[in-house]
């Protein structure tokens, strides 16, 4: 009867414009409110707020490294890896330096992320490497084609792999954990913040 009633008389429709009006600030107040919280939402989803830890197995090499972490869409901060063979003699020391300091992807103000071991009995060196957002494909294929041409390559004889960090949304480091677990590639993956996580081994 009352929406008949608003239908069919001049009165019901002034009062239903009324009450449009009325409504038409607290709907405004949800909408923003709703949006707000949305906004808050999707900035906590988007920017990560936590890290795993991944440790591939040693005869893991640098492509199939890339091919794994392109399996997800997540940023990884950091690629280390402690045992590569860079088969140019101790001589050219200064050389490999510039080269890798020059990476945009590699050079962080920090000396410790290039750690460089003359071997003059085997006329090689020794190199320890911090790569950073190696997530990006641009830098994936810029640091194969640099390891082509500075003679890089993993040591055969390695006993530790490279070791991943990714970021992740905030409280979904379980789910991470389990799932890189599941990958064959893998020796161990854990939350940054617990080094002494007691499930990281397969």
């Amino acid at each position: 009867m009352r929406e008949n009633f608003f239908k069919r008389t001049f009165a019901g429709g002034i009062i239903r414009f009324v009450c449009i009006l009325m409504a038409l600030p607290m709907a405004v107040v949800g909408f923003q409110s709703c949006e707000n919280d949305y906004d808050y939402r999707r900035n906590e989803e988007l920017n990560p707020s936590e890290q795993v830890i991944v440790v591939l197995k040693p005869d893991i090499k640098a492509r199939d490294a890339f091919n794994f972490i392109n399996e997800f869409s997540l940023p990884v901060s950091k690629m280390t890896h402690n045992n590569y063979v860079v088969s140019l003699p101790p001589a050219n020391q200064q050389i490999l330096i510039d080269v890798l300091m020059d990476k945009n992807y590699i050079h962080r103000n920090d000396s410790s992320t290039i750690r460089i071991r003359p071997d003059a009995v085997g006329n090689q060196m020794f190199l320890s490497l911090v790569l950073y957002d190696m997530d990006l494909r641009s830098n994936q294929s810029d640091w194969l084609s640099t390891m082509t041409e500075l003679s890089i390559k993993e040591s055969d004889t390695a006993s530790g792999g490279y070791e991943l960090t990714f970021e992740i949304p905030k409280w979904t480091a379980d789910y991470y954990v389990m799932a890189f677990k599941t990958y064959e590639a893998v020796q161990s993956a854990y939350p940054s913040q617990d080094w002494a996580y007691p499930d990281d081994l397969p």
